[in-house]
């Protein structure tokens, strides 16, 4: 067994460069002109994303030219098998798998549907649901933060207020029942899993070094298993660990008195538990245009740095000089009277980066809304973003048809509902999506009697009261005639969700699946390849797969709580 070195190599790159640029140019330099040489590096980056982003920023650094990239994997996203390929130990193949993600959530609902509040109540289906995704939530928050439940009923003293014992009371799902229903599904939290998997590779190298070199780059250690493996990996023969944008400037006293709020304190965390101190971090050595960069924009990066100093010791300001023309070159600031003239604003800035050879553009707010808004303003210009935080896939096109398919049917086919779905445009009904919005249109905008049925006043629910209604108000029966056959895979859907029993989940959910993909499909493809191609129907039909393969668990269910 190779002995471990004395001294942990830790290093970081200034935040006013591209980490994963810098990394890939300095990573092909040390490899030279040997086109396998970068095979035998070992990389391990904070998530998924960042894996696609280096891989592109050794594409860009190659010039075209062929080479053998690392092997790559991503700590936030490790998988059992990824850890296996990095010299895991094969004692990995007895760990219990972790718990399907719906199947987790559909046990958590039944605990929560059995459980009773105050008075003996019992919460709806939809309340219960709701819950069982906090719920899961906080398990997955207490497994991340390396702690347990055992101390949680010293929270509550008997002094305090009843509802908090009621509280106390119901997190006994996770304390006491849940722990039962793991042992029994041969099965561990998600989270737990990854920390057992993250402590089992820092295991095995800690005891027996991996030949070549390991670097860990981007990874601030915010979770304690892998603060851990980052505390191996510095430590290596050949390993690396490297940290975005350490304020290495920062005198002693106030870097004693950053806290949780402060950008830096992950980092400070994470170099007191892997035993380095701030003044041993060294900087990465970089590519000569990158050194050029971040001596450039020095002034900037010490004007934000100044900005960001803790409270206690502001009183330093008093004292920082700075060339204000050096610092914030190039910075303009940009005054709009409201959310949506914000969002355009930038569109535009980011469009004419994009137009500006060699020049990239990109977005950092913490307003969802107004990401969301500026990336339907690109969209106009056919510019489509990466958007780093993720898109809910009950948001995407396939994810919104289905949605709006049910609810359509569960509010008895109103005129809003309606059109919208005819508008979608999944939904073609073994047509072209184009020739059922031009249908949509026509009975839209049809003029007959007064008492039309759309514009008129409302019919009763269903779809036989519908088309009867639309026949009264003088519509073309030819009109209603497809329309009637764009709608009629949806009347078993229907039936169920307006018969009134309950009925199993697993019923719905294939009804409702059968619909959809009927609805969906054109003259030319079946409604499958329409729904489940892309990143988001893929996504959407594992999501699906796992419900189905989990619904009996909730037994039968109140369609009415469905959609």
């Amino acid at each position: 067994m190779s002995a471990r070195p004395a001294t942990a190599k830790v290093f970081t790159v200034p935040a006013s460069v591209s980490l994963v640029d810098a990394l890939a140019e300095s990573l092909r330099a040390q490899a030279g002109e040997d086109p396998l040489a970068l095979a035998h590096y070992r990389i391990l980056l904070p998530n998924r994303r960042s894996l696609r982003l280096l891989r592109e920023a050794f594409l860009r650094s190659g010039n075209g030219k062929p080479l053998a990239l690392p092997r790559m994997s991503a700590i936030g996203d490790v998988e059992e098998d990824e850890l296996l390929l990095f010299g895991a130990p094969e004692d990995l193949l007895a760990l219990p798998p972790a718990i399907p993600e719906a199947r987790r959530l559909f046990l958590l609902t039944r605990l929560i549907r059995d459980w009773r509040g105050p008075g003996g109540q019992q919460p709806s289906p939809a309340a219960a649901l709701r819950l069982a995704r906090e719920l899961a939530r906080l398990i997955d928050a207490v497994h991340t933060a390396d702690v347990s439940f055992d101390r949680l009923a010293e929270l509550v003293p008997e002094s305090y207020a009843a509802h908090w014992r009621r509280t106390l009371d119901f997190l006994r799902i996770v304390t006491e029942h849940w722990p039962a229903i793991l042992a029994e599904e041969g099965a561990l939290d998600p989270a737990d899993q990854r920390n057992r998997l993250l402590r089992a590779l820092a295991r095995r190298w800690r005891e027996a070094p991996p030949p070549g070199p390991v670097i860990a780059a981007g990874s601030t250690g915010s979770i304690p298993a892998t603060a851990d493996l980052l505390g191996v990996i510095a430590r290596l023969p050949e390993g690396a660990v490297i940290l975005p944008g350490l304020d290495t400037g920062m005198e002693s006293e106030s870097w004693d008195k950053v806290g949780p709020s402060h950008p830096q304190f992950m980092m400070k965390q994470l170099l007191a538990r892997i035993g380095v101190a701030r003044d041993e971090v060294e900087p990465w050595p970089l590519p000569a245009r990158w050194r050029e960069k971040a001596a450039r924009l020095s002034p900037r990066t010490r004007l934000f740095a100044e900005a960001l100093r803790p409270a206690e010791t502001v009183e330093r300001w008093r004292d920082f000089r700075v060339e204000p023309a050096p610092a914030l070159a190039g910075v303009r600031r940009i005054d709009c009277p409201g959310l949506r003239e914000e969002a355009g604003a930038i569109a535009l800035l980011m469009r004419e980066a994009l137009e500006t050879p060699g020049k990239t553009a990109a977005l950092v707010t913490p307003d969802r809304a107004l990401a969301r808004m500026v990336r339907a303003e690109l969209r106009r210009w056919q510019v489509e973003v990466d958007d780093s935080a993720g898109s809910p896939v009950a948001a995407s096109p396939p994810g919104a048809f289905l949605r709006l398919l049910c609810r359509t049917l569960a509010e008895g086919l109103r005129p809003v509902g309606l059109l919208a779905l005819l508008k979608h445009p999944l939904t073609a009904g073994g047509r072209t999506p184009g020739a059922v919005r031009d249908l949509a249109r026509r009975i839209d905008r049809f003029e007959g009697n007064a008492n039309s049925a759309l514009r008129g006043p409302a019919t009763a629910p269903g779809m036989a009261p519908l088309l009867d209604a639309l026949g009264k108000a003088g519509v073309p029966s030819g009109w209603i005639a497809e329309l009637k056959d764009v709608l009629a895979p949806l009347t078993g859907l229907e039936a169920l969700l307006r018969g009134g029993g309950d009925c199993p989940l697993s019923e719905l959910l294939a009804r409702h699946i059968e619909a959809a993909e009927a609805v969906a499909a054109t003259n030319e493809e079946t409604g499958g390849e329409r729904l489940w191609s892309g990143e988001a129907g893929e996504a959407l039909a594992v999501l699906l797969a796992e419900a189905r393969a989990s619904a009996d668990i909730l037994g039968k269910t109140d369609p009415a709580a469905y959609p």
